[in-house]
């Protein structure tokens, strides 16, 4: 898996390379519980959440090369509901006309399945930009519209136990907003900020989920002055 995150002209990228789920917790991960403490500082690179264990990076179905991030559902166990369990590092704001980020999911849901989520935010803790979601009964995709204060239906499904490509393009003047699902528009709207800076993973996690996944990877961050439209 590969994360890339570029400067504020969209031309100095960022790659960090990550390891297999045990063998290397000292390339810039910061573990939220467990007892690898290689790597602590805030800032200094992917956040994932290993409580009751079951999150990290596998190589069971990546969407490229050979390893994936993998958030594992809890069904109900989990202490904390909707929650992210995977985060980006946070890059510096950019300056540029548009704020891009991209990801390729899957989703295996098992028994009644997991809602699940892609949340790109400025700061941690903080308001989303937008909040794509995945719901685990319809499988349909509704996006946060800060226009209106609350999620919109796109319509689309995402498909079941395959990849899919999301693209969310933010234009910083006006916030603008577009999501795509594989090379296609979904939704517009109004973004709740005009500067991605880091990317949230994770889901509801909902009773009846135990053994669902999510399965996460080729993100990427980016800043840009052209808008490429929905083009991966």
């Amino acid at each position: 898996m590969t994360n890339t995150g570029s400067g504020s002209t969209g031309t100095s990228a960022v790659n960090i390379v990550l390891p297999n789920a045990m063998a290397g917790h000292d390339v810039t991960f910061r573990w939220r519980h467990g007892s690898d403490r290689s790597v602590m500082e805030e800032g200094g690179g992917w956040w994932l959440d290993a409580w009751l264990g079951g999150n990290g990076i596998f190589n069971a179905n990546p969407a490229t090369g050979v390893q994936h991030a993998r958030v594992l559902s809890k069904g109900g166990n989990y202490p904390i509901h909707n929650a992210s369990a995977l985060i980006s590092p946070t890059f510096a704001q950019g300056a540029t006309q548009y704020s891009i980020a991209t990801a390729k999911m899957a989703i295996g849901n098992i028994g009644t399945g997991s809602s699940w989520f892609f949340k790109p935010v400025n700061e941690e803790l903080t308001p989303p930009i937008t909040y794509v979601k995945f719901d685990r009964g319809t499988r349909a995709i509704a996006v946060y519209d800060a226009a209106v204060g609350g999620f919109v239906d796109t319509g689309a499904l995402w498909p079941d136990a395959a990849y899919f490509e999301v693209k969310i393009v933010v234009e910083r003047a006006t916030k603008a907003l577009r999501v795509c699902l594989n090379g296609a528009t979904i939704c517009t709207g109004v973004a709740g900020n005009a500067h991605m800076r880091l990317l949230e993973f994770g889901g509801v996690m909902e009773s009846g989920s135990n053994g669902s996944t999510f399965d996460v990877d080729d993100v990427t961050l980016d800043n840009v002055n052209t808008d490429g439209g929905c083009t991966p």
